[in-house]
């Protein structure tokens, strides 16, 4: 029992229905290409705020923020690094 010949199609053929799917795969990933892109444009201008925010308050350098800013190597992050998680079970102290 095939499942997609239980799809009224409208009278459309085989190769009409590949095509709309082909099509429909097509939107699908350029649509989450572009999320993805906004998502990243997003984050990386609350980076930026971030970091002048810190110069304003003295906190950092100028030349420090620019450094942050230019850089090409992303911070780990603990939910991504076991060995910087801290949880109860996890007595080790961080080296």
């Amino acid at each position: 029992m095939n499942v997609l010949s239980e799809i009224p199609t409208a009278g459309a053929s085989d190769e009409v229905m590949s095509l709309v799917v082909i099509f429909a795969a097509v939107v699908a990933v350029i649509l989450c290409a572009a999320a993805i892109a906004i998502i990243a444009i997003r984050e990386r201008e609350k980076s930026r705020r971030e970091l002048a925010a810190y110069v304003a308050e003295g906190s950092m350098t100028p030349e420090q923020a620019a450094l942050i800013m230019h850089s090409k190597v992303k911070p780990a992050s603990p939910a991504r690094d076991p060995s910087n998680a801290r949880s109860p079970l996890n007595t080790s102290t961080p080296a």
